[in-house]
């Protein structure tokens, strides 16, 4: 069925209706007629437009808003989002959310002109195509949605909506894909190892240094299996000739220079190969001598240091691998570049002994068995001296024995003075105080007593030779017989009867004394202790000297 339906001025542009033509209205209650009997739809016979243009401008009162204001807009705002379009339409409720959303604003209800065309930039506008000529049904149609649009709420023009744009396509990088090729090219510990082993056996054969250089960076290796490739190839080359041992030195040294391995990796695999020992010279006797060799090339190359080759060899381990190191190294490097190297790196070798052997006459043994005396001179002088005053103890020949064997120059060195110090000290007491059989616990008896005093006399004219106006070599006197008494257990009154003794024969001055009581160094073993038994004495010669002091001045 056709109805007829009034249409306005078109506008000036294509696609603009005049709102004029189709006022917004209200009747019962601000509610619209809902099509049917004696309303204003297509049921009410053809009376809907005379209907319409007489209520153009009748404003009816709201009754709803008279008697509960308070629901008014809510019930209104409800009653346009639910209302039927003209004719029975859905409306509102058919609307896409992103204008139900817009038509809700208020309604300005202005008699501009509104353009029903979609934006430019709408989704809604297609790629232009070729389109056919609208039937009549299709005209109708159109004219039918005039009708809603005009019924419904108007959805205002405005700036497009940003989510509306449509954005730049965005470039998808192929990280994923270049993470994984480049895992891929990763070698894993297998591969590193057998790259590394065919690598090893072509540089000993061609003795390329470069091409091996280059090899093993082409490898790629991580860095966590550094130090496991160097002890491999390490391994490998234990049973083959010194030659060959030396080429695998050389290329170590060469990584490092090219940043290829670092001292750390190298330590790692020696400390290693160290633990393997034990394995290792069931089927390589000289297995310690070869892996000192590397040890040896390792510190003349910079690679590690020779503290770092002595910590894991400490208290006697793997005895005499550091002995064997040392030398290595004094073969190699000479005795002037291993003496200095020695001196900077503070190693107690009387540490690096198994305990059976831990005395400082079996070390003077040890290193001039395997001619490395020049590393403790002074400890040779001392084991020297030792067997001098047993030979022959009188106090003229320990002397001139001392000026035909030491050079002049030793002769105010405090380690040479410390080392005279103890052996004298050491054979007056053996031969006395602390001779066998006698309770160290208990004071000795008088005549023993007078015995040791007798022979500290004796060899008073060899103490002053060497400490006469030296307060400082004075003090080193002090420190060795400290020394001696920690040793044996701090004999009773021991300490104490030689500090009366060393002042009463003016071999040790005041000075030297209350120098001696003020100084911390902790190089010498029980300082505490040996403080503790002579404080009151050392109190008394301190204001011994104050009254002396006093009286000189009066």
């Amino acid at each position: 069925m056709y109805v007829s339906v009034g249409v306005g001025s078109l506008g000036t542009g294509p696609g603009v209706i005049s709102t004029d033509t189709f006022p917004s209205y209200s009747n019962n209650m601000g509610r619209p007629t809902r099509g049917g009997i004696g309303g204003t739809g297509f049921l009410s016979g053809g009376t809907s437009q005379p209907y319409f243009n007489s209520n153009r401008n009748k404003q009816f009162p709201n009754r709803d808003h008279d008697l509960f204001p308070a629901f008014q807009q809510p019930r209104q705002q409800n009653q346009n989002q639910n209302q039927l379009g003209f004719g029975g339409t859905p409306s509102n409720r058919e609307l896409p959310p992103r204008f139900l959303k817009k038509s809700l604003q208020p309604h300005t209800g202005g008699t501009e002109e509104i353009s029903l065309r979609p934006a430019q930039n709408s989704m809604m506008v297609k790629n232009k195509q070729t389109f056919n000529k609208p039937s009549n049904t299709s005209t109708m149609s159109n004219s039918h949605n005039c009708i809603l649009r005009e019924n419904s709420p108007i959805i205002p023009t405005g700036p497009p909506n940003p989510v509306l744009q449509k954005e730049p396509p965005l470039i998808v990088k192929q990280v994923t894909q270049e993470k994984n090729k480049a895992n891929k090219q990763v070698p894993t510990k297998e591969e590193v190892m057998k790259k590394s082993e065919d690598l090893l056996v072509e540089y000993l054969k061609s003795q390329n240094l470069d091409i091996a250089v280059k090899s093993f960076k082409e490898i790629r290796m991580p860095k966590k299996y550094v130090s496991d490739v160097i002890l491999a190839i390490m391994k490998q080359t234990i049973e083959k000739t010194e030659s060959d041992r030396e080429l695998l030195s050389q290329l170590l040294s060469e990584l490092k220079k090219e940043g290829q391995v670092n001292g750390n990796q190298v330590m790692e695999a020696l400390k290693n190969i160290f633990q393997q020992l034990s394995e290792l010279e069931t089927e390589v006797p000289r297995v310690k001598s070869y892996v000192a060799g590397f040890a040896a090339r390792g510190i003349a190359s910079d690679l590690v240091t020779l503290s770092q080759v002595a910590e894991p060899l400490e208290s006697g381990a793997h005895y005499p691998l550091f002995l064997l190191c040392l030398q290595q190294l004094h073969k190699s490097q000479g005795r002037s570049w291993l003496h200095s190297v020695f001196n900077l790196s503070k190693i107690n070798l009387l540490s690096m002994l198994p305990e059976i052997d831990r005395t400082k006459e079996r070390l003077a043994d040890i290193l001039e068995d395997r001619g490395l005396s020049f590393l403790l001179p002074l400890l040779r002088i001392q084991a020297d001296l030792w067997k001098q005053l047993h030979a022959d103890p009188s106090p003229t020949a320990l002397y001139r024995w001392i000026r035909d064997n030491v050079d002049s120059a030793q002769h105010s060195v405090p380690g040479f003075v410390s080392a005279l110090m103890s052996c004298m000290i050491k054979y007056i007491t053996q031969e006395t105080t602390l001779a066998d059989g006698l309770d160290r616990t208990s004071i000795p008896e008088k005549n023993i007593l007078d015995k040791e005093r007798e022979m500290l006399e004796k060899f008073k004219p060899v103490f002053q030779a060497f400490l006469h106006e030296h307060p400082d070599l004075q003090l080193v006197a002090l420190y060795s017989l400290q020394v001696h008494c920690c040793n044996c257990g701090f004999p009773k009154g021991m300490l104490l009867r030689w500090f009366m003794m060393f002042y009463d024969l003016e071999i040790i001055e005041e000075e030297a004394f209350l120098k001696w009581k003020e100084d911390v160094n902790d190089e010498y073993p029980g300082k505490g202790k040996a403080l503790f038994q002579v404080n009151q004495w050392l109190t008394w010669l301190e204001e011994a000297e104050e009254e002396g002091s006093d009286d000189g001045e009066n």
